[in-house]
């Protein structure tokens, strides 16, 4: 196949993947970092770059360098796709990136790259057919000829596959391989080719499959009852092809030189970025969907992670080996790469490998459906947890995009992310430069008539959440669900009622309240899992019950925390919850033990301020009108607001002076001017 996949065009000697592994586990764990002069690093607020527009823009011929440098050169930095791993021709724009970056060396060049996933169409020479990770497949009864392009034959289990399993694109059909049985009737990944199905008979119990597909022309004979199918845990994200998901176990079959798929994927990466590479000018790196479990589609079949025939789920003898494998694969990048910025995903299935990276991504703040921001206080949990967790200098960003864009965002959604991710010490990225068509606000990110970066400067203090500091109410009783609850040291540790108990489920109530918003504080430890990672966090989820009805946005949302060894607080917000009687339902990832150290529930809003050196920011995530006395929060201060500039808000950005209250509409927000 020709090559597409420029990171391969640098020949890395098969060797060197082995030798990564060996490099990693003698490296210290935590990097010594050289003080960066980065913008986004520097301390002063609010940071914002520019999102993946710019690749586009960079790679299409759409504009000259110098047109594209004018418009993506306003903020801190840019963020694209650089390799041709699952967008095509990115690679195209390499030299409007470094060019970039010789020009404006304090402002930061990120890659985007996919964090599992890999499409075939590019170029996989490098990966041997074990690398990719397969569902658990059948034999086929069948002798199969190499000189056969098209073939028909019949297979033992016909429920192993699914013809059209993406909602995405329900046309595409599924990407299958094909491989000998050994002598023990495993699997052989050594004599393997890859094909597509085209057709399934389940009364004849055959499959009809094109072979060559992706351009490799080897084609094998196989003997009757001598060949084995899988499909490809696959994904497609609104393409019209497929990406195949790495096996990134570490019981991924090895090739002949004695590489798993994260090592050879590692050794690419490394190859890039380090000096002389294709993009060694960047200042790191982000890892989108890096899941720390394999993903699945269909109710007959699981990934086997260790490809011997059988589904098992990412787990092999009751050990994570998935997971395992993503942990080992980022801390040889860690060892590889100790001057980038290392960031991933987090929440969910994604990675949870703090001590390796810098910091996370939040594909779209708070939540990719939540354009309501009633995930408010999970993903400000995420960004709290990881900013005290993850590796140094520390860098977070959480993105404006939501999932479906059913109508245009109001401004004042913009003016809220803005303000969620700033007050809490992180990024937020554009979408599109400043003077084309956009749905979102700028004025917040560069002060509005001020058109500086940075303008607010560096935080003077923590950000405030007011409603923590309202007094606490009776919030009822610990019921221990399926745990035991033991007193320890003022709070309550929860223990497992069982060994068969997968996660700890117990409740808190019940609460009787007026009506309105309630504030969930808890301040806990969990047990560290078994075989799982050193550092690997656990998630702590959080459901509302009652006897009145209760609203469906309440009921369809679960408010989430990462928790782990060390003491950490998460705040749950819960918005417009209706008056009588509730619970609190929560449950945690695991059996092992769960303590609670401390709890209060609050009848508040999640009003939060956070002063900085030359203004301040007060966002109000509350579906009603609030009024802020500034005098009282600020005291001795003076604000003006900010002037907007053209096409902007001026309804709110009006450059006056506000006065010693400020009203803020519900899911809004207001950064504010101070006066000298």
């Amino acid at each position: 196949m020709a090559s597409r996949f420029p990171m391969n065009n640098l020949r890395v000697p098969p060797a060197y993947a082995s030798a990564l592994v060996l490099i990693a586990g003698l490296l210290v764990h935590t990097p010594i970092w050289a003080e960066s002069d980065l913008e986004i690093l520097d301390g002063n607020y609010p940071v914002s770059f520019f999102f993946r527009q710019s690749e586009a823009d960079a790679s299409l011929g759409r504009m000259s360098y110098e047109e594209w440098e004018t418009g993506y050169s306003r903020m801190n930095g840019v963020m694209g796709k650089m390799l041709d791993e699952e967008v095509i021709g990115r690679s195209a724009g390499q030299d409007f990136y470094r060019r970039f970056k010789r020009h404006h060396p304090r402002q930061a060049v990120l890659l985007h790259v996919n964090g599992g996933f890999r499409k075939p169409i590019a170029d996989i020479s490098a990966y041997h057919d074990g690398h990719w990770l397969y569902y658990n497949g059948t034999t086929v009864t069948d002798g199969i000829s190499r000189r056969d392009r098209l073939i028909t034959v019949r297979v033992s289990d016909v429920s192993v596959f699914l013809l059209h399993p993406y909602r995405s694109n329900p046309e595409l059909k599924e990407d299958v391989a094909i491989c000998a049985l050994d002598g023990n009737g495993m699997p052989d990944w050594g004599y393997a080719e890859q094909a597509r199905l085209i057709s399934i008979d389940a009364d004849a119990r055959t499959v009809t499959l094109e072979r060559s597909v992706y351009g490799d022309r080897v084609r094998h004979d196989y003997k009757a009852g001598g060949a084995y199918v899988a499909s490809h845990v696959a994904q497609n994200w609104g393409t019209n092809n497929t990406l195949w998901e790495f096996n990134m176990s570490t019981t991924c079959p090895r090739d002949t030189d004695g590489n798993q798929a994260a090592d050879v994927w590692a050794a690419e990466l490394i190859a890039a970025i380090q000096p002389g590479g294709e993009i060694d000018f960047i200042d790191g790196f982000q890892f989108d969907v890096p899941f720390i479990q394999p993903i699945s589609i269909g109710r007959d079949r699981k990934p086997d992670a260790n490809a011997d025939g059988r589904p098992d789920g990412g787990f092999v003898d009751g050990e994570p080996v998935f997971t395992q494998g993503v942990e080992g694969f980022f801390r040889t990048l860690r060892a590889a790469l100790p001057g980038k910025l290392i960031m991933a995903d987090s929440g969910g299935k994604s990675q949870r490998s703090l001590r390796y990276l810098n910091g996370m991504e939040t594909e779209g703040f708070p939540e990719l459906k939540d354009m309501e921001f009633h995930h408010w206080s999970t993903a400000i949990n995420y960004h709290r947890f990881w900013d005290t967790r993850s590796a140094q200098p520390r860098f977070h960003y959480g993105l404006m995009k939501y999932l479906r864009w059913e109508e245009p965002p109001e401004v004042s959604d913009s003016r809220l992310i803005m303000a969620g991710t700033t007050l809490h010490g992180a990024a937020v990225p554009l979408g599109m430069v400043p003077d084309r068509p956009s749905f979102f606000v700028y004025d917040e990110i560069l002060g509005g008539a001020l058109n500086r970066k940075g303008w607010l400067g560096k935080p003077v203090g923590p950000a405030r959440r007011l409603g923590l500091e309202a007094d606490a109410e009776q919030a009822g009783e610990w019921i221990p669900g399926n745990t035991r609850m033991v007193p320890e040291g003022g709070g309550l540790r929860l223990e497992s009622r069982s060994e068969k108990v997968i996660d700890l489920r117990f409740s808190l109530g019940p609460i009787s309240h007026a009506g309105g918003d309630l504030l969930v504080r808890l301040e806990a430890v969990a047990g560290e899992r078994e075989g799982y990672p050193a550092g690997y966090y656990r998630e702590l989820f959080l459901e509302l019950a009652g006897d009145e009805a209760i609203p469906a946005h309440l009921k369809e949302t679960t408010y989430a925390s990462p928790v782990d060894t060390t003491p950490f607080a998460p705040v749950f917000y819960l918005r417009d919850v209706p008056p009588g009687t509730c619970t609190l339902d929560f449950s945690v990832e695991g059996n092992e033990p769960f303590t609670i150290m401390r709890w209060s529930v609050h009848s508040a809003a999640d009003l939060t301020v956070r002063e900085y050196e030359n203004g301040v920011v007060l966002a109000n995530p509350s579906s009603s009108k609030r009024i802020l006395h500034l005098e009282n929060l600020f005291p001795g201060r003076k604000f003006t607001r900010l002037t907007a500039t053209p096409g902007q808000d001026a309804s709110i950005n009006t450059g006056e002076p506000t006065g010693e209250f400020i009203e803020i509409d519900g899911l809004d927000a207001v950064f504010l001017l101070k006066q000298p």
